[in-house]
This record gives C-alpha cells, sequence and structure tokens, in this order.
C-alpha cells in the first residue's frame, strides 16, 4: 500500500512541477559542481599567468645580467658574442673541460710541456735550486 502512495504522491509531483528533495539536492550538487569546475578553472589560469609572469622577469633579469657581464648593449652586438660563446663552451665540452678552473690547469699544463720540450736543460737546472 505504501509503494501505491509513494507512486502516486511521484505522479502528482510530476504533474505538479514540484521536485521531490532528491531532484533538489542533485540540482544543489551540480550547481556546486559546476561552481568547482569554474573555481578549479580560475586557480589554472591565475597559475599559467603567475608562472608566465616569473619566466618574463626571469629573462628579464638574465638578459640584464648578460648585457652587465660582456659589456655590450642591443641584441644586435650581444647575439653574435653570444653564439662566439656558446660554441667556445661546445667545443671546451668535446674536451671535457668543465669550468674556468680546469681550462687553466690544462692551458698550465700545456704550457709546462711545451717550455720542457723546447728547453728540456732549463727544467734541471730549476730543479736543482729547488
Amino acid at each position: 500500500m505504501s509503494e501505491n502512495k509513494d507512486l502516486k504522491n511521484e505522479t502528482e509531483e510530476l504533474h505538479t512541477g514540484e521536485k521531490t528533495k532528491e531532484e533538489l539536492d542533485i540540482e544543489k550538487l551540480e550547481k556546486r559542481i559546476n561552481q568547482l569546475k569554474i573555481r578549479k578553472q580560475k586557480k589554472e589560469q591565475k597559475l599559467k599567468a603567475d608562472n608566465k609572469k616569473a619566466r618574463t622577469k626571469r629573462l628579464i633579469q638574465v638578459g640584464a645580467m648578460v648585457e652587465k657581464m660582456i659589456n655590450l648593449k642591443g641584441e644586435d652586438a650581444i647575439r653574435p658574442e653570444m653564439e662566439s660563446l656558446l660554441a667556445f663552451q661546445k667545443a671546451l665540452k668535446e674536451f671535457h673541460i668543465n669550468n674556468a678552473d680546469h681550462l687553466r690547469n690544462v692551458l698550465r699544463a700545456n704550457r709546462q710541456k711545451q717550455e720542457h720540450q723546447q728547453h728540456p736543460n732549463n727544467e734541471q737546472k730549476r730543479g736543482d735550486f729547488l
């Protein structure tokens, strides 16, 4: 008998246009889901904008630092110098030279080797004084 009442109530509600509690709850949840989606989109947009702003700031700072370090102004002056420096760095890496100290040591060792080859007797004389 209660099933008949429920069915009768649902039928009456459909005819009268009133919504059941469950339907209202579902509508509220759907509205909340939509609100959360919009909130998520806004947060994602803000994060993207913040990242872009930080990148722009970093690029400006690095560009200013490069200008100061190589004492040149403007892209036309800086670009060839940077290309040359990058080519030099690439060549150093091919010889497994990782930093300026390592390069100094390699150059010093080569210089000593050349001096020794040119003047092998000088090395012995220096050794006598040590």
